[in-house]
């Protein structure tokens, strides 16, 4: 496209060239130059913009998908159901996508088959110096995900293993036992709780006294408490991004109300 334009009371000429391909749609590109002074230079640039865009746009169908597309059209595999990805919950996908995005972003405009094993062992070299054992697990499923169905899918061109495949890794981390209150603590806590009238006290009391999980105890109803038989039925879970759901085990099951508990219910 040639545009006229005045500057400095002089006439120029400016020349867009845009291209998108017929084979995948996401890839585009575009050329432009300004300053031009006569219309035939103007046309004739035009032409060369033209075949330079559609030069580089054939390069990047030879290429394949990048990075960030192939997320992209991951992400809409697995909400879809598609037979080749792997189903997870919305939490965990959506925890996928975080650990993603965040540890390579440097990849999102490099194409798939560009990322081999020297690119990702790489990564997860650096990372095992930067997070915990768990988020380096979660990167490393999550990726794999990625590639497992852009292969099955016949997705990813030129690409047929896993990048990750055959790294182990060289930083070993203690597991460090998890900070539980204990009985004496319990006991002060809601000694304390109980003595102030705080307003969680109840709360704390139902926790500590059956073990059941945060969102268990907001999706428990009053029809589930049993006071004559002295049990609570634990069926639904709530969760920040599901809403009320099964419980995470995906099974109901029974919770006595021992008698500490019964003490605290009739106070």
């Amino acid at each position: 496209m040639i545009q006229e334009y005045i500057k400095d009371d002089k006439r120029y000429f400016r020349v867009r060239e845009f291209a998108r391909s017929k084979k995948d749609p996401s890839i585009r590109r575009e050329k432009s130059k300004s300053g031009i002074e006569s219309h035939l230079e103007a046309k004739r640039i035009s032409k060369t913009l033209l075949r330079e865009v559609q030069h580089e746009i054939l390069v990047d169908e030879q290429k394949g998908w990048t990075w960030e597309r192939a997320i992209h059209e991951w992400e809409l595999a697995v909400r879809e159901g598609n037979v080749f990805a792997n189903q997870v919950t919305k939490q965990t996908l959506s925890d996928y996508l975080t650990v993603i995005r965040t540890y390579t972003s440097h990849w999102m405009h490099i194409s798939v088959n560009a990322i081999d094993k020297a690119e990702a062992w790489s990564l997860m070299e650096k990372v095992e110096q930067e997070v915990s054992i768990s988020r380096r697990k979660r990167l490393r499923t999550a990726i794999d995900a990625i590639f497992k169905w852009g292969i099955l899918a016949g997705k990813f061109r030129g690409v047929s293993a896993l990048p990750t495949e055959g790294y182990k890794t060289t930083h070993k981390e203690e597991e460090k036992m998890p900070e539980i209150l204990t009985l004496s603590e319990i006991r002060t806590l809601l000694d304390f709780a109980k003595r102030m009238g705080h307003l969680w006290y109840p709360v704390w009391a139902v926790a500590l006294l059956t073990g059941m999980r945060s969102g268990e105890l907001y999706a428990l109803e009053w029809s589930k408490v049993d006071f004559e038989n002295k049990m609570l039925t634990v069926d639904r879970n709530w969760t920040n991004y599901q809403g009320f759901g099964p419980t995470k085990g995906r099974y109901w099951r029974a919770v006595p109300i021992n008698d500490q508990l019964m003490t605290c219910s009739r106070n």
